[in-house]
């Protein structure tokens, strides 16, 4: 199957850029991207897998990111629903505090730190969106109710007692179901056309019936009147 490109605007990218993105879909790496309703949550669950097969279902805290630069999805648990005594760790705070750094690296087992302690700072915003997933905190992805669209994330493990390896996968979800929401443009025209159509019709209307009241009513009339003068 060949490569397709796939359009993301640029208030759905991370930094906001000046134009819009166009990037290839590429099938060999990715495979087939999972197809989603867009009311739909996701729970990623991550296996591990070696040169002789399955290893392992992983139960260590792992983070996602869209490679390409999407922030247009979030999370359904908060930190505080997760137990969170203090604020945990986002992709705004570390690629705050690691500005110099490509996004793949601002976060990760070398730099994570839970938050299930009250020794490490202030409670703060607890209402966030918890970014951390594992097995079985129930963690899920949700996606924007106002437009459709193509995801590819990348997996990694962020508990630094997991393995001293960088494990990595990644996948693909295509996200559909919204209906789209018509333009101002499209809506005044429509609006435009149906008051054209109504005054037509009335025109139209008015000229029908002028010349069934001249054929019916006035014409006869007119003879009538003219044969009593004439009588």
């Amino acid at each position: 199957m060949s490569n397709e490109k796939c359009l993301f605007y640029r208030s759905h990218l991370r930094n906001r850029p000046s134009k819009n993105l166009r990037v290839q879909y590429k099938w060999q790496i990715y495979g087939c991207p999972l197809r989603l309703d867009f009311k739909e949550k996701f729970h990623p669950l991550i296996e591990l897998h070696n040169s002789e097969g399955f290893v392992e279902e992983v139960k260590a805290n792992f983070i996602v990111w869209e490679i390409h630069g999407r922030d247009d999805y979030s999370f359904n648990t908060t930190m505080k629903k997760t137990g969170c005594l203090h604020e945990a760790q986002t992709w705004k705070s570390m690629t705050e505090l690691n500005k110099d750094l490509p996004l793949e690296k601002v976060w990760g087992p070398e730099n994570y730190r839970h938050c299930f302690s009250y020794a490490i700072g202030k409670p703060g915003d607890l209402n966030q969106p918890y970014e951390i997933i594992n097995k079985s905190n129930y963690n899920h992805l949700v996606w924007p109710m106002y437009h459709t669209g193509m995801y590819v994330f990348q997996v990694k493990i962020l508990d630094p007692n997991y393995s001293f390896c960088n494990f990595t996968a990644i996948f693909a979800i295509e996200v559909y179901g919204v209906i789209p929401s018509p333009s101002g443009y499209l809506v005044a025209s429509f609006l435009f056309f149906l008051m054209l159509l109504f005054f037509s019709i009335l025109v139209l209307s008015y000229f029908h019936y002028m010349r069934i009241y001249k054929q019916y009513i006035y014409e006869p009339q007119y003879k009538i009147r003219r044969r009593q003068k004439n009588s």
